[in-house]
């Protein structure tokens, strides 16, 4: 099962992936099931990072998850060892339900890994197609994933940045990849998570 909730900065959608990931996790006939958080923020970041992630430590809380992370910088080798990583957390157990928070961090560290690289790629597909083969090689390695990405499209963007138009573009094309390979595909809206899709077994 692959599900991807979306939606803007404080919308709720944190929590309604971290309910989601929890129920099919729960459902499962196996109990040698993992719970997996994949985190995807930088905590070197700087801004706000530290806090954030406490307070989704927080909300996580005694749910059971294990957390695979990586503090790699180059884009290539960040994303090799988030897969090594969860490979062995769900070899370890049958199989894995898996939180990834959140797309848009992702999109961030792969993007502004090497600015050379934006330049030479903002009119291609190059970074989308290095993050969706990481989501379709991550799917294939769990039972069900949820991936929370992020709506910021109606926000206020200097799109005469060339990094933030990199970042856009891959971002909006990221989320459409995704939600054509999820079976369930939710928009969360002051609390209230909307389906859009739903692939009836």
């Amino acid at each position: 099962m692959k599900v991807l909730v979306y939606g803007g900065s404080a919308s709720g959608k944190s929590s309604f992936a971290e309910e989601k990931a929890v129920s099919l996790f729960e459902s499962s006939s196996s109990q040698l099931k993992s719970l997996v958080y994949l985190a995807t923020m930088d905590r070197n970041s700087g801004g706000d990072s530290e806090e954030r992630i406490r307070r989704h430590r927080k909300m996580r809380q005694g749910k059971g998850f294990s957390t695979v992370e990586s503090s790699v910088s180059d884009c290539d080798s960040l994303l090799s060892d988030l897969l090594e990583k969860l490979s062995c957390t769900a070899e370890s157990s049958v199989g894995a339900s898996v939180l990834l928070e959140d797309v848009g961090n992702l999109v961030a560290r792969v993007v502004f890994a090497d600015f050379s690289k934006v330049q030479k790629h903002m009119d291609d597909s190059f970074f989308s197609d290095k993050i969706f083969s990481f989501a379709e090689k991550a799917s294939s390695i769990c039972s069900d994933i949820v991936f929370v990405s992020n709506d910021i499209f109606l926000e206020k963007i200097d799109l005469s940045d060339i990094g933030m138009l990199c970042y856009f573009k891959t971002l909006s094309s990221i989320n459409k990849r995704l939600s054509s390979i999820s079976d369930e595909v939710f928009r969360v809206v002051a609390g209230i998570p909307i389906e859009l899709k739903k692939v009836e077994n």
